[in-house]
């Protein structure tokens, strides 16, 4: 793509929209120039800018606008520094363990109204899910997956990224979803959370959806991680994790998505069947049918008759 550019911008210009990496280190880098291909094949005019520690090891054909030189400070968590310096008005946030199946341009628009857009977590009664950082939140305000996330610039959203980086920094805290929803539920930010489509960590699952489901359009899986260093591309790794029929439904599901292809008519059945609900006994199936006849007619006072009341 473009020539590698070392400095952040200090024109003071702003694009509308982009997208964001951070990474570190040879292993993550890998990664997000796979996630960055990704989402070039999707939107090939996206706008998509790196942070990294080391540009130099970067392949010729790589898939970024610009690449930007982390601050040697803040190469440990380099999400924040991507997000603080990024030259957008809307930015999008992607882990490099994400694969991008299809266009999540509509989370620009998305942030027109709103300050911040994050998906909940998805494994919400796990030991980190539960864990408070210093204050209360009601379970009803759950944690955010900070893998994809929006923001809108202004000084508030800058203001709030600086705090929650300098609150990890004065305690220690290696992650940061306890303090993103300490401080999100406390602050005054404008949040909206996205569908889980948009960071779809739970793929195993997918295998029970139809096409009644929208599509996943950003799959979030840590096991990319692990097979990094075999050079492997995000699609051939998947495919590794969780097999090619898997792979092909995912396909499938976005092929049917209508808000993907509005005029789509095709239809996907589920792969592995949900067991059906247990089949009623003999005196159980009486049972039904007596309420069914009983509340035909209702009495006088328009109460349903209870069958194991009669």
């Amino acid at each position: 793509m473009s020539d590698l550019t070392h400095d952040a911008p200090q024109d003071g210009s702003a694009l509308s929209c982009g997208f964001v990496y951070g990474a570190t280190g040879l292993r993550y880098l890998g990664r997000a120039i796979q996630s960055a291909r990704s989402l070039r094949a999707v939107s090939p005019q996206a706008v998509i800018d790196l942070y990294c520690d080391d540009a130099a090891r970067l392949p010729g054909d790589h898939p970024f606008d610009r690449v930007i030189r982390l601050d040697r400070a803040a190469t440990h968590r380099p999400k924040f520094e991507a997000l603080i310096r990024s030259r957008f008005e809307r930015t999008v946030y992607l882990d490099s363990d994400t694969v991008v199946l299809a266009p999540i341009d509509d989370l620009f628009e998305v942030l027109e109204q709103f300050d911040f857009a994050a998906s909940h977590i998805a494994r919400r009664n796990s030991d980190h899910a539960v864990a408070l950082h210093k204050r209360p939140v009601p379970a009803a305000f759950p944690q955010i997956n900070g893998g994809v996330v929006g923001i809108r610039r202004s000084p508030a959203v800058r203001e709030f990224l600086t705090a929650v980086q300098s609150e990890m920094d004065a305690t220690g805290t290696k992650v940061d979803q306890t303090i993103f929803r300490e401080f999100l539920f406390y602050g005054d930010l404008r949040l909206t959370i996205l569908p889980e489509e948009y960071n779809f960590k739970r793929i195993e699952i997918a295998g029970v959806w139809d096409s009644d489901h929208a599509a996943p359009r950003v799959l979030h899986e840590s096991k990319l991680h692990r097979r990094a260093y075999r050079g492997f591309s995000s699609e051939k790794a998947l495919k590794l994790a969780y097999g090619t029929r898997l792979w092909n439904h995912l396909a499938a599901l976005r092929d049917s998505d209508r808000s993907l292809n509005p005029r789509s008519k095709t239809s996907r059945s589920a792969l592995y069947r949900i067991p059906r609900r247990r089949q009623l006994t003999l005196v159980g199936r009486t049972q039904e049918r007596i309420a069914y006849w009983l509340n035909k007619s209702r009495d006088a006072s328009g109460d349903w008759i209870d069958p194991d009341q009669s």
